[in-house]
């Protein structure tokens, strides 16, 4: 993947973006950590049920508890070898490879999931969400600290998007991926 991003962002010129989105996951089951970049990122909503409060005709309106939603999704610039599309494939895949009723069609992929999910908890991964400012360059080896970072816990896909092929030689591909996620904290 090291090739892939650094062809990427030389051709890109690190983006044409205002901000730049480096997406961590882990990977239980080969012992490495992924580190993809986004073209973006639509984080959890957070906000507040209103209460309405009738008093002598007038309605009151009054904050009432915290509503938090669990779902957030990223859109991947992907390979040209689709490699990122089939990491979230099999990510998915491997619900389904967990019961004994596989639905797969091929056997030998399917054994090669069942034998990759260790336990319950390898199918669930903490990502962590960082933002970088547009003009920095995004490098393991710089000390370039990013401007906000979010850890979503016990992540899972739940949808991985479809590509849409355009006949143009400008348009990169992106991968819209969603997921849930347990809970999640903004770490700075």
């Amino acid at each position: 993947m090291a090739n892939y991003r650094e062809l990427l962002e030389t051709a890109l010129n690190q983006g044409a973006r205002s901000t730049k989105w480096n997406i961590i996951i882990p990977d239980k089951s080969f012992d490495k950590t992924l580190s993809l970049l986004a073209k973006d990122v639509t984080l959890p909503n957070v906000g507040v049920k209103s209460i309405t409060f009738k008093y002598k005709g007038r309605e009151i309106p009054i904050g009432g508890q915290v509503k938090r939603t669990n779902e957030f999704s990223v859109s991947f610039l992907t390979d040209s070898e689709h490699k990122i599309r089939k990491f979230f494939e099999d990510w998915v895949l491997k619900f389904d490879a967990r019961s004994y009723g596989s639905s797969f069609e091929d056997l030998r992929y399917s054994s090669s999931l069942k034998s990759s999910i260790t336990n319950e908890g390898s199918l669930y991964r903490n990502i962590t969400i960082m933002q970088y400012p547009f003009d920095c360059e995004i490098d393991m080896d710089s000390n370039v600290k990013p401007t906000a970072q979010y850890t979503m816990y016990g992540c899972f896909p739940t949808d991985v998007g479809s590509f849409s092929y355009v006949n143009d030689n400008e348009s990169i591909l992106d991968l819209k991926v969603q997921f849930n996620c347990t809970y999640y904290q903004r770490d700075f």
